[in-house]
């Protein structure tokens, strides 16, 4: 069975870094694809599709130093959906995705006096004990 996700999308705002109880660096970010194109009448259409974003460790510690809203980046990892009851007592859903691998492909995701790869491989939750319990949002 295969579980793999692959975007190419804009980060809809600057990311979130927070660390989990057990001192895990863990960012959190939205990321936005768009397709688009021509109805019937030529007229051009656009969708766009909002994705959550998890990302540990290192990688976490990464995102959270260059991304900023609008960066553009290509990401691979795989979906996830966790459930938790609000405070009304009722289910709630989140499907997420937790990068594996990610690259940069915009400038100004890269620091200027930087000779930094434009790629990452993660440490991924599996790795390190990580559970989708630990996040902290």
């Amino acid at each position: 069975m295969i579980n793999k996700v692959q975007l190419i999308g804009r980060a809809g705002a600057d990311p979130s870094l927070k660390y989990t109880a057990s001192s895990k660096a863990v960012c959190g970010l939205s990321l936005a694809t768009t397709e688009a194109w021509k109805d019937k009448d030529g007229n051009k259409k656009e969708s766009t599709e909002w994705h959550r974003l998890v990302v540990w460790g290192k990688g976490a510690e990464t995102v959270n130093k260059y991304v900023k809203k609008g960066s553009l980046l290509y990401i691979e990892g795989t979906l996830k959906t966790r459930s938790w009851e609000d405070s009304n007592g009722q289910k709630k859903f989140s499907t997420e995705i937790h990068v594996k691998d990610f690259k940069f492909l915009s400038s100004n995701t890269q620091n200027d006096n930087s000779t930094q790869d434009n790629s990452e491989s993660i440490v991924t939750e599996e790795d390190h004990g990580f559970t989708v319990d630990d996040l902290p949002f």
